[in-house]
């Protein structure tokens, strides 16, 4: 049996459309948040990133059971501009999980803009376009993520 991961989600991979197109992956995830980092917009994208903040707190989806394959498929969407990182989440159901999310690059902090960012301005906004640009032949294609 292949080895699972849990990814804790924060921006575009909440959407259960965008996950699927991206990974494969079909099943639902939970809500968690993640303690320490924070959830910032990025000048002129239409997605998000978070960075380690000391007074952070970030709201998102925890998906479980992804394979291998599935989180190479992710690290193909999120390309350099983000680290793989560990992290400890937490859901209604578990006190602290591990799991992995993607974290900006320093490198990349030049782009951090301060406001908000809402997954359902996101979708209603984005979605349609985000999906043609980013995910319309992902496994076929170099992405333009960056």
């Amino acid at each position: 049996m292949p080895s699972r991961h849990a990814l804790f989600s924060y921006g575009t991979l909440c959407d259960p459309l965008i996950m699927r197109s991206v990974s494969g992956y079909t099943c639902s995830g939970e809500m968690a948040s993640l303690t320490g980092y924070a959830r910032i917009s990025l000048r002129g994208l239409p997605y998000p990133a978070i960075i380690p903040r000391v007074d952070g707190h970030t709201h998102g989806v925890l998906y479980r059971a992804l394979t291998l394959r599935q989180l190479a498929k992710i690290d193909r969407y999120e390309q350099q501009q983000y680290v793989r990182t560990r992290v400890c989440v937490e859901t209604e159901r578990q006190a602290v999980l591990q799991a992995w999310t993607y974290v900006l690059h320093p490198r990349y902090y030049r782009r951090i803009l301060r406001r908000p960012w809402s997954l359902n301005t996101f979708q209603s906004r984005h979605r349609a376009s985000y999906l043609r640009a980013y995910c319309g032949e992902i496994n076929n294609r170099p992405l333009a993520h960056d």
